[in-house]
């Protein structure tokens, strides 16, 4: 990797830019922690390295799992919309090479540095081998029957093909072709493992307090990623997630029932423009098939029970404005390749996103 080509911002920039477009996932997401009083991505991560506010009474590992999974959700999600987003602007504009630069390095958010080919969800840095979307499927592929013979999430080679199709659309300047991929395709595959991962701490969380799991920030985390887009069409649903995957010290997780989070991402998929085949069946549970839910709920009408939940603004996070600590800056690069269409066919780069396992005291 060339210096020259790596650039760097600061989670606290990306985190709360103004000028994103309110219609684009980001700006729906930074409007949402605005409008609903919740701590924005860099106040959540570096909250929990602090253990401040919520992260005040809770452990470490706790700690660990929230930063873990918000590197592989939400700052990896949203980071790569960014970049492909980046690539359609540049598209056409004669500045072909700039594109392709921007298309690939949104392949470097999502894949990361690779290590270890094995990864288990038992603790928060065994086979470590860094904290990417590319793990995060790969971790939730098993639970959901969503692996290829080999181990490896299905969706990956779904990626793999945008990967090369994005790089022709950019060669060939096809840019309302590289606009539908981004809108009708990328956006809505990259979301698939964090909505597994959501639905699979649903499961392993529901009534669980902080005394009881140590992965009840993991679901939290997750479920912080997509619930500002799921609002975006069914706030409804988004509510109930919420109020479900979010911590409140001294309250169990997932009260309503993990039942009642399938059904509320079921009905919120079409929403999202997601496949539900693609989320798969969650192990042998009777209601973990999303599409089988899908299918048993009335379209924007949301859960089929009314869940006993409390008015949102009487447990809104107030997670306080906080230098970043850690994280200082997020590279998003990759390297420079003279022909970018062969580059992407051999999927060779050094890339590297952030993956260093180290956390403060």
């Amino acid at each position: 990797n060339s210096l020259n080509d790596w650039r760097y911002i600061t989670l606290k920039e990306f985190a709360t830019n103004e000028s994103v477009d309110t219609n684009v996932p980001l700006g729906q997401f930074i409007n949402y922690n605005n409008d609903n009083e919740k701590p924005q991505m860099n106040e959540y991560i570096t909250n929990a390295i602090k253990g401040e506010n919520t992260f005040q009474s809770v452990t470490r590992t706790q700690r660990e799992w929230a930063v873990k999974r918000s590197l592989q959700g939400t700052l990896s999600y949203y980071a790569i919309v960014e970049k492909v987003s980046n690539a359609v602007d540049l598209c056409g504009k004669a500045k072909k090479d700039q594109a392709a630069l921007e298309w690939q390095r949104a392949s470097a958010l999502a894949i990361g540095s690779i290590g270890k080919a094995t990864m288990t969800t038992e603790t928060v840095y065994e086979e470590y081998f860094g904290q990417t979307l590319f793990t995060l499927a790969n971790e939730m592929c098993d639970p959901f029957g969503t692996c290829t013979a080999s181990g490896k999430a299905h969706i990956i080679d779904a990626w793999m093909d945008q990967e090369y199709r994005g790089l022709s659309f950019i060669e060939n300047e096809e840019c309302l072709e590289l606009a539908r991929l981004v809108n009708t395709e990328v956006k809505q595959k990259f979301l698939v493992p964090i909505i597994q991962g959501l639905l699979h701490y649903a499961v392993i969380n529901e009534n669980q307090d902080e005394t009881q799991s140590d992965t009840i920030f993991a679901g939290e985390a997750l479920a912080r990623t997509v619930v500002p887009l799921i609002n975006k069409e069914n706030p409804m649903e988004a509510f109930l997630v919420q109020e479900n995957m979010e911590f409140a010290q001294g309250t169990k997780s997932v009260k309503d029932g993990s039942r009642n989070v399938f059904k509320a991402i079921a009905s919120s998929l079409f929403g999202l423009s997601v496949d539900c085949s693609l989320i798969g069946r969650y192990g042998s549970l009777e209601y973990g098939d999303i599409c089988e839910n899908q299918e048993s709920s009335p379209n924007d009408s949301g859960p089929q029970s009314e869940p006993e939940t409390s008015h949102l603004a009487g447990k809104v996070l107030t997670g306080a404005a906080l230098a970043i600590v850690f994280l200082s800056g997020l590279v998003l690069g990759c390297y420079r390749s003279r022909n970018y269409l062969e580059c992407g066919k051999r999927m060779k780069g050094q890339v590297f996103c952030p993956s260093d396992n180290s956390f403060g005291p």
